[in-house]
C-alpha cells in the first residue's frame, strides 16, 4: 500500500468488529443465505464456533446475532462448515458430529454421530460448486481424522464409513493434521490433499483408496493449507517461519518449494487464498494477519488488530460482488474482525 507521493500508507483498520465474548474463536466461515422468506435480497452471515461450545450466526446487514446455539453442551467446538443449501455441520471436542438445518430464523439438529478421533485436524467437506461431472453423493461426505494416520470419509446422514485412506505400514507419518478436499471436474472424481505430523503432504485418490504422490514440506507438523481454485498451486503452513509453496501437475505429481514465503514471527494457524486466486492471507500466532500476492508471493500488508493469536480466516464467497468482498478473522481474544481489502 502506497500513497501518491511514494510513501507507504498505513494498513487499514477493520470495517467492523464482532465482539461476542472472551471465549476464543475456534472456527468461522462467511456464507450467503437466501432471505426470500422476507422478500429481500440475500445477505452475508458470519458463522463461527467458540471454545465454550457455542455456535453463533451473525447477520452482517443488521450487525446482530441471528442465532446462538449451545451446540456441544459447553464442550469446545473444533470445526464448523457448510454442507449445501441450508445445512451445516459442527465437530466438537466431545467427539460428536452434528448436522444442522438453518431455516426460518431457527436451527434444528437433524442428525448426529460419533467421530473416531478428535485432534487438531478439523473436519472438512467437498465443495458443492463444481459437482457437475461428479456423482452427487460426495455432497453427503464429511472427512474426519481417524486413528494413527488414517483419514475417514463418512456419510453425514448415517455416520457410516464410506472410505478409509490409510498407509498401515507407514508409521512415520504421525497423525493427520489437515485435509483439503477437492473435486476434479475434468477427471470426474474426488481427491484429498492431506498434511501430516511428519511435515509430509499426500495427494489421495479417494475412489481408489490410494496415495498418488507424497512430498516433504517441513521438519515440523503441517498446520494449515489452501489451494487455488484450479488446484494447480497451493500453500502449506506450520510452526516454522517458512511457508511452502506447491505446484500440482494434473493431479499426478507435486513440486514443493520450501520457505517460498518467510514471515517475521513463526507459527501459523490458517492460510486462505481468495477465490479469484490473487490474494493470500495468513493467520499468525503473533495476532497478525499477513497479506501476500498469489502471483509473486511478495508481501503486501500486515493487519494488526488482535491482541492474541488469530485462529481462523475466511474470505467471502466468489458469488459476492467484488466491492463487497470481505476477509473475516477470528482470534483467541474472542473477537472477529472484518476487513475490506484489495477489492
Amino acid at each position: 500500500m502506497a500513497t501518491s507521493g511514494g510513501r507507504k500508507s498505513q494498513p487499514p483498520d477493520p470495517i467492523y468488529v464482532l465482539r461476542s465474548s472472551k471465549s476464543p474463536i475456534t472456527d468461522l466461515n462467511l456464507a450467503v443465505l437466501d432471505n426470500k422468506q422476507y422478500i429481500t435480497t440475500d445477505y452475508i452471515t458470519v458463522r463461527y464456533s467458540r471454545s465454550d461450545g457455542l455456535i453463533e450466526i451473525w447477520n452482517l446487514d443488521t450487525k446482530r446475532t441471528m442465532l446462538s446455539i449451545d451446540g456441544h453442551e459447553r464442550c469446545s467446538v473444533n470445526a464448523i462448515g457448510s454442507l449445501y443449501r441450508e445445512y451445516f455441520y459442527s465437530h466438537g471436542r466431545d467427539g460428536k458430529v452434528y448436522i444442522w438445518k438453518c431455516y426460518d430464523g431457527r436451527t434444528e439438529k437433524t442428525y448426529s454421530f460419533v467421530s473416531e478421533l478428535t485432534n487438531f485436524c478439523k473436519a472438512s467437506t467437498f465443495s458443492t460448486d463444481n459437482l457437475i461431472s461428479v456423482n452427487n453423493e460426495v455432497k453427503d461426505w464429511l472427512v474426519l481424522p481417524g486413528a494413527d494416520s488414517a483419514i475417514m470419509v463418512k456419510n453425514i446422514w448415517n455416520g457410516r464409513d464410506v472410505h478409509k485412506l490409510d498407509m498401515p505400514n507407514e508409521r512415520s507419518l504421525g497423525m493427520c493434521m489437515y485435509t483439503k478436499c477437492m473435486i476434479s471436474e475434468y477427471l470426474g472424481r474426488p481427491y484429498i490433499m492431506a498434511g501430516y505430523e511428519s511435515g509430509d503432504i499426500i495427494l489421495w485418490d479417494v475412489t481408489e483408496h490410494k496415495p498418488i504422490c507424497q512430498s516433504k514440506c517441513f521438519d515440523e507438523p503441517v498446520a494449515c493449507m489452501d489451494l487455488t481454485s484450479t488446484y494447480a498451486h497451493g500453500l502449506i503452513g506450520s510452526v516454522e517461519k517458512g511457508i511452502s509453496a506447491i505446484d500440482i501437475h494434473n493431479l499426478e505429481s507435486i513440486n514443493v518449494k520450501r520457505a517460498a514465503i518467510t514471515i517475521t514471527n513463526s507459527g501459523l494457524n490458517d492460510i486462505k487464498i481468495r477465490h479469484d486466486d490473487k490474494l493470500i492471507a495468513t493467520a499468525g500466532w503473533d495476532g497478525r494477519i499477513r497479506l501476500f500476492s498469489m502471483k509473486s508471493l511478495k508481501p503486501l500488508a500486515v493487519l494488526s488488530f488482535h491482541s492474541e493469536s488469530v485462529s481462523k480466516l475466511a474470505f467471502s464467497s466468489n458469488i459476492v460482488a467484488a466491492s463487497q468482498r470481505l476477509l473475516a478473522a477470528g482470534s483467541k481474544d474472542g473477537r472477529i474482525s472484518l476487513w475490506s481489502i484489495y477489492n
